[in-house]
């Protein structure tokens, strides 16, 4: 379905050393094009290699956030599902202040 000499894939899940995974949630910052916090919750793991917003989430929020850029890049789910992205956010995450 999708070419791979093309598309980046990224596996948007991940497992423990042991073969346990232990996510935990905690909010985040995201600072809007205004220079403004916004405040999403995020889910956190124990190795997944690419940060992915939620597109219902990012709805809510994109007014408050700078355009999305195109993005060829394609998320394989735990399941195996290959999802293509809706775009690429660039910008600043905060994390208890860091």
């Amino acid at each position: 379905m999708y070419d791979t000499d093309i598309i980046n894939f990224f596996d948007v899940y991940s497992v423990g050393e042991k073969g346990e995974a232990i996510p935990f949630e905690k909010e985040i910052g995201l600072i809007g094009a205004n220079g403004e916090l916004v405040a999403l919750k995020a889910t956190f793991d124990d190795c997944a290699m690419v940060n992915v917003i939620d597109k219902v989430v990012f709805k809510e929020v994109k007014n408050q956030l700078s355009e999305p850029q195109p993005s060829q890049k394609v998320m394989r789910m735990a399941n195996g599902v290959l999802i293509p992205s809706n775009g690429l956010w660039s910008g600043v995450v905060v994390v208890d202040s860091v």
